[in-house]
């Protein structure tokens, strides 16, 4: 067939765009996928260790050290929806060690992974060349080159709805394609294939509840599909088969569902949408902030979308499903219910993005393309040296660490006295020495009350400001951290370990996170105790 989508072109045939020709012409999909794999791996991750680790990730760092009884015990109040990330990490971290390399190289590993079977799906249903622009446009996605640089599960959950949308293709190809060879539409491994794809969604919505809207995604397609086929007894195959296996996997997830929406009191903080949500959809959903990148994806997309309508393309309900249809009903959820949307929570439709924009440019004359890609890395290397950078993810966390571990050790027993995170009571900074043991050396937390283990929630309770002056006055040595916005509970610590004869000894430099040691000598505290 054409490698190109024509309207006389049989309705069902870019369902699977070359299937034949994609697994047996020139060039394994599989040798491209290893390819674009490894390149995306080598550059998602270089340098992703360097930004200094966030609240989120010291969540995965807090659920994942802790023995299995604790982590499913966690999970009956809090994060369910994170297991199978934070079990997936337990098991990493047994293997490897803690270190911050090894809480994103997972990440890393689901980038490449991903970026390979993009490749393989886009030369299965558009042609081998839109399979490698894809694979090259969903590299090049600065919210993808983010999230490897990310020890949460946003790339796991793109890597699931990719293989996902995969089985789907290969079983509706099967179903839809040559149908001469069985008249009553039969092919081999079909029945293994549904298994497949109903074991996979099952996974998707564990390794991220949202996931699940893939199934609404994969159900228009389908309805697309058998509606243009012209064989009534492959299309009817292909519905019923779809809605025994994503009927079975929904069946499978409701109890996980239920419980994990109990949970949802855990993203309180989340904000119904307004008119600054548009920015978020349009800029940030898929090209992190990037205004220049969002430009171009934008147009490409909007070309991709405007090529499928004018060739009435059966493979763009799918992508268009893709792209839209999550963000729509989470911003519906949102709206009617309780506010669910969060820009990096679509992670897992990004391939789309990088499909349609091959969609957009597939068939150009070479020359045209190199101009394109070019155009695309020029535009997206800004952001991803910016990502790269210490404080590319909005916490300088790292720089305390090492400076508080080169400062020369004091005298005498230390405590540490941290401040909130944004404000919350519930997110205090003592996820620094979490997410990097060599910071503080010795030190107390004094605002520490029971242990998370011992609660069951990621970070232990807190103790009140008179408690917390009471442990650190029993110290010589005091650090002070808070954050720079947090001078309400900073002044009146600072106050207090003054008026007790503390001084500073080592004052603060700056940056988003105030650090200060207090010191208070021997004599002075006996004098006190007398």
């Amino acid at each position: 067939m054409s490698s190109t989508m024509r309207a006389r072109t049989p309705p069902v045939d870019d369902v699977v765009g070359q299937r034949r020709r994609a697994w047996t012409g020139a060039g394994s999909p599989w040798s491209d996928a290893l390819v674009v794999a490894a390149i995306a791996t080598l550059v998602t991750g270089a340098g992703c260790w360097v930004p200094s680790a966030t609240w989120d990730e010291g969540a995965t760092v807090s659920a994942a050290t802790r023995s299995w009884s604790e982590l499913f015990a966690l999970a009956r109040t809090v994060d369910l929806v994170h297991l199978a990330w934070y079990a997936t990490m337990h098991c990493w971290f047994d293997l490897v060690g803690y270190s911050p390399l090894a809480l994103r190289a997972v990440s890393v590993l689901c980038v490449g992974a991903t970026a390979g079977l993009v490749t393989v799906l886009g030369r299965v249903v558009l042609g081998r060349s839109a399979g490698l622009l894809a694979g090259a446009f969903f590299v090049l996605l600065p919210r993808v080159t983010l999230s490897a640089t990310d020890g949460r599960s946003g790339a796991a959950s793109a890597f699931v709805s990719v293989l996902l949308t995969l089985v789907l293709v290969t079983v509706a190809g099967r179903l839809l394609r040559e149908q001469g060879e069985d008249p009553l539409g039969r092919r081999p491994g079909t029945t293994l294939l549904w298994t497949v794809y109903g074991i996979v969604a099952v996974l998707a919505v564990v390794v991220f509840l949202h996931d699940v809207l893939m199934l609404v995604v994969h159900a228009i397609a389908v309805a697309v599909w058998t509606t243009r086929c012209p064989d009534r007894t492959a299309s009817r195959r292909l519905a019923v088969g779809f809605v025994s296996a994503a009927g079975g996997a929904a069946v499978v997830c409701v109890p996980f569902v239920r419980m994990a929406a109990s949970q949802v009191g855990q993203v309180s903080w989340l904000h119904r949408p307004d008119l600054g949500t548009v920015k978020q959809i349009v800029v940030e959903q898929w090209f992190s902030a990037d205004p220049p990148f969002a430009v171009l994806g934008v147009l490409l997309v909007g070309l991709g979308l405007a090529r499928c309508w004018r060739e009435r393309s059966t493979t763009g309900p799918l992508l268009v499903a893709w792209l839209l249809v999550p963000t729509i009903m989470l911003l519906a959820v949102s709206v009617v219910w309780t506010p669910v949307y969060q820009a990096r929570y679509l992670a897992f439709c990004s391939p789309a993005v990088a499909l349609l924009a091959a969609v957009a440019i597939r068939g150009w004359r070479p020359s045209r393309i190199v101009v394109v890609l070019v155009l695309a890395a020029v535009l997206a290397a800004p952001a991803y040296a910016r990502q790269r950078t210490e404080e590319g993810k909005d916490t300088d966390w790292a720089r305390v660490a090492r400076e508080s571990s080169a400062v020369r050790a004091a005298p005498r027993t230390t405590a540490a006295l941290y401040g909130d995170v944004e404000g919350d009571a519930d997110s205090t900074l003592d996820v620094i020495p979490l997410l990097y043991p060599r910071s503080f050396p010795g030190a107390v937390d004094c605002r520490a009350g029971r242990s998370a283990d011992t609660r069951d929630t990621l970070f232990p309770s807190r103790r009140p400001l008179s408690q917390v002056l009471r442990c650190a006055r029993a110290h010589g040595t005091v650090w002070v951290v808070t954050t720079r916005e947090d001078r309400a509970w900073r002044s009146r610590v600072v106050a207090a370990l003054t008026s007790t004869g503390y001084r500073i000894d080592v004052p603060d430099r700056g940056g988003a996170t105030s650090v200060m040691r207090f010191h208070r000598d021997h004599e002075h505290a006996s004098a006190r105790g007398r």
